[in-house]
């Protein structure tokens, strides 16, 4: 760590410090981080910020660099700082930016105090540090925000909030005066070993039973890492939303909104609810506060921007003309996908298939999402703009094309009805869903494709992260994917220099020296045409996990 002079600074307890170094976080890419879809939430509310592919980012508290390596890679003409205290995952970070010839992100190993002007930039992120440090660090880090950003830059802030993590602070708080200190390995284990007691010897008649047996399985899914750091070390301030603006305030800075948009509105409670909230609250701020309340929350993802951005609250469906928007939404079973073909069709490159039937009636038909959550819709300009979203996979469509696309489907476009007026209409449409947290919507459309091309590839990224020997890969929506050996094989040949003959044959060879067993749910592959059909069939799987890069998009 950088050492300082100044008398009154706060020193990390050095437990914690050795063991951020040594018992290193895990290395995350995180979505909501992205900065076209920060930029979006931005545009929603009347700011003008950078466009993704042309902009500087800094991230304070980097660790191993896994939100901003694959960001450099994908985002060329864009400039990428990351900082943070631990040398080794400093050199991890920047080990990785090399491998995969990423020269547009830099990483320094220093404390957040030490941090020099090096603004501006458009978007500053802080995911999982505010809470866990101490309160110097987190002035230091809204006092960089608001000293570095560009007059319409946007910085992230992630912190655990109350009133939710009053009921996690009691079982924090049983995990620090049960556990001993020793090494973090060491006592993640003994902390495991007390909670599978605990939850045996729990009934769920008691009071908390119910909610504690959720945590308890909920911690079972999570890393030793995770537990050590969330519930073990000395450090975890949670905050109240008004609290966290305060400080945000002193520091000159103003909120802008939340990562997770949906969760600004009072209409996640339903229309009791939302009645509720609006009769007792006369501004976005209290609304959120009790939107805290009501939902008992426990973490936030807050976006603040400088002082002196005039804000629009009234939100303005026509920002996202311009722009493109996607889903992680399929296609609705047991409806007739072949008539009226002829008329109909969208053009293969841009949707993959023809459309259903019933989008232009008033069948009522529902879409749904990859949490298993469901869109239903019986108007023909919904349906229809979902469906070829679905088809358009994690590339998402380019509203203009969208609404081309839709307009022959349609039929729509004449001179009494012009394509203005679908727009709108799309984007109207489009702007209720994605408030919702159901569409994602940038300007900087992701360089995937639902359609596989001849010679498919991956990002460099995700090569380099299986020759590392890792199970999970980031794809080029910044989102973590499990793979498996077959996957491993595809991927690792596909640097664009194969066809679907020549993953093939790196399938056969992974098989011949028994690194891969081919197997389908008909049994082991065999014959060279149930080889052609696994190989196509995963590619189409890799593409539908934003893992296939567009080759006419792709830089």
């Amino acid at each position: 760590m950088t050492q300082s002079t100044t008398p009154e600074r706060a020193t990390p307890d050095s437990t914690t410090a050795a063991a951020y170094e040594d018992f290193q976080y895990e290395n995350l890419a995180f979505r909501n981080t992205h900065p076209d879809w920060l930029g979006t939430v931005g545009r929603i509310f009347g700011m003008d910020p950078a466009r993704a592919d042309a902009c500087r980012v800094l991230e304070l508290g980097c660790g191993p660099g896994g939100n901003l390596v694959p960001l450099a890679e994908l985002l060329p003409g864009s400039e990428f700082v990351g900082v943070d205290r631990s040398s080794s995952q400093i050199a991890r970070a920047r080990a990785d930016a090399a491998a995969i010839g990423a020269t547009n992100v830099r990483f320094e190993a220093m404390d957040i105090l030490d941090v020099p002007d090096w603004g501006p930039f458009d978007y500053v992120i802080c995911h999982g540090v505010f809470s866990w440090v101490p309160d110097d660090v987190r002035r230091r880090i809204l006092a960089i925000a608001s000293e570095q950003l560009a007059p319409h830059g946007i910085a992230y802030v992630s912190y655990n909030t109350l009133p939710g993590w009053h009921a996690r602070g009691m079982l924090r708080a049983i995990l620090r005066r049960v556990v001993p200190e020793g090494p973090p390995q060491e006592m993640a284990r003994t902390a495991r070993t007390f909670l599978h007691i605990l939850r045996t010897q729990t009934p769920e008649r008691l009071p908390l039973g119910g909610w504690l047996r959720g945590e308890l399985a909920l911690l079972d899914q999570l890393s030793d890492r995770y537990l050590y750091f969330e519930y073990l070390v000395e450090e975890n301030v949670p905050l109240y939303f008004d609290e966290f603006l305060q400080l945000a305030t002193d520091a000159g800075l103003q909120h802008l909104g939340d990562a997770d948009v949906s969760s600004m509105l009072p209409s996640q409670l339903g229309d009791e609810g939302e009645r509720f909230v609006d009769s007792i609250t006369s501004t976005q701020l209290e609304q959120e506060q009790l939107l805290d309340y009501l939902t008992i929350r426990l973490f936030r993802r807050t976006l603040l921007c400088r002082s002196d951005v005039k804000l629009e609250r009234e939100i303005d469906h026509r920002v996202l003309a311009d722009g493109w928007v996607g889903s992680d939404l399929t296609i609705p079973t047991g409806t007739d996908a072949d008539s009226d073909a002829e008329a109909r069709t969208v053009e293969a490159r841009t949707v993959g298939a023809t459309h259903e039937t019933h989008l232009l009636d008033d069948t009522e038909l529902t879409f749904t999402d990859a949490d298993g959550l469901r869109i239903s819709s019986d108007d023909p300009v919904s349906k229809t703009m979902l469906h070829l979203l679905a088809l358009a996979g994690p590339a998402g469509m380019q509203v203009a094309r969208l609404t081309e696309a839709m307009a022959r489907i349609l039929a729509r476009g004449d001179a009494s009805d012009p394509a203005d007026t679908l727009t709108d209409e799309v984007t109207a449409r489009a702007m209720r869903i994605l408030v919702q947290g159901r569409l994602d919507a940038g300007r900087w459309q992701r360089p995937v494709t639902a359609v596989v091309p001849q010679r498919p590839t991956t990002t460099r990224l995700v090569r380099h992260q299986i020759a590392q020997g890792l199970t999970s890969v980031v794809n080029a929506r910044q989102e973590h994917r499990s793979i498996d050996p077959l996957d491993r094989v595809l991927l690792t040949a596909m640097d664009g220099t194969q066809d679907a003959a020549g993953l093939a044959r790196a399938v056969l060879a992974a098989r011949d020296v028994g690194t891969l067993s081919l197997e389908s749910a008909d049994g082991a592959v065999e014959d060279p045409a149930a080889l052609t059909t696994l190989v196509a069939d995963r590619l189409q799987q890799l593409a539908a996990s934003a893992l296939v890069l567009d080759p006419d998009r792709a830089g």
